[in-house]
């Protein structure tokens, strides 16, 4: 079920891809390779999706994982612009109102001010976002 998804393991498959190994994603994670390991299992789980081949000395990427590696990184870029406040968020929405009134996440797809992001990874993130932020003002305001 997607709606369990983090932040964390999206940041965790990332440091994996960029690393090329799972002790490498822990050492620059500050956490065991086993944690790496088992947060990965568990993103698998989640989406049903194999993102690494574990066959050989080192993991790779499957095909289907290197397509959703791109899109791992557009959410955790907007997650660190949403936390780095309404003035950094609202420069990549464009000016404007706050994110409340620009974010939408519906079972057709998530939209950011006209930009689709196709996949459930990004809705389903998109959405952990919206509970998260609800009912917090964003610094500045």
């Amino acid at each position: 079920m997607l709606d369990g998804l983090t932040v964390d393991q999206l940041r965790t498959f990332v440091a994996a891809a960029d690393a090329g190994s799972f002790s490498a994603a822990g050492r620059s994670l500050g956490r065991a390779q086993s944690v790496v390991s088992q947060t990965l299992a568990n993103l698998e789980a989640q989406i049903g999706i194999k993102v690494f081949d574990r066959a050989g000395c080192l993991p790779v990427l499957t095909d289907a994982g290197l397509a959703l590696l791109g899109e791992a990184r557009v959410v955790i870029g907007g997650m660190d612009q949403f936390k780095s406040g309404r003035q950094g968020f609202s420069r990549r929405l464009g000016a404007g109102t706050q994110c409340r009134s620009r974010c939408h996440v519906s079972n057709r797809g998530s939209h950011m001010r006209g930009l689709r992001f196709p996949s459930k990874v990004s809705e389903h993130a998109l959405a952990a976002l919206r509970r998260s932020a609800r009912g917090r003002d964003p610094p500045g305001s």
